[in-house]
């Protein structure tokens, strides 16, 4: 399993080559996106909103709890017209961020990228497919 400390993770967000000119506002995926949107956000200058989005089981051997990932709550800001910076921590199916973009999309957002610590993704701070233990797991 991999292991990321969180000076870890501020140093790789400090260094990504994610541009602010290219996102009007970061959404993290709550819960386990949150404090990696909300460093992220905090470097592009964006405002922050929330998407909380289940679909396994908190905790380290991951359980599905739907057959697809439910929406319990939306960002309680505008996202029409916006170009956004969806962020979670790991990503391994997709399916979570996918239904998560999809929902923006059908909200009236102009763009939307995916972004996770941990995953495969364009912007993606550690490339890996394997379980992450992050300060906040």
């Amino acid at each position: 399993m991999l292991k990321i400390s969180m000076h870890e993770i501020i140093q790789k967000i400090r260094k990504a080559k994610i541009r602010a000119k290219d996102f009007d506002l970061v959404v993290g995926i709550g819960r386990n996106g949150l404090i990696p949107a909300l460093v992220l956000a905090s470097k592009l200058k964006k405002e922050l909103g929330v998407i909380k989005i289940k679909l396994y089981k908190d905790g380290m051997k991951p359980k599905k709890l739907f057959s697809e990932p439910k929406i319990l709550s939306q960002p309680k800001i505008k996202i029409k017209g916006k170009r956004i910076l969806l962020v979670d921590d790991v990503v391994r199916t997709e399916s979570t961020m996918n239904s998560a973009k999809k929902f923006l999309e059908g909200k009236g957002a102009k763009k939307v990228e995916k972004f996770a610590l941990v995953g495969s993704k364009k912007y993606c701070l550690v490339k890996c497919m394997e379980c992450a233990k992050l300060p906040w797991n």
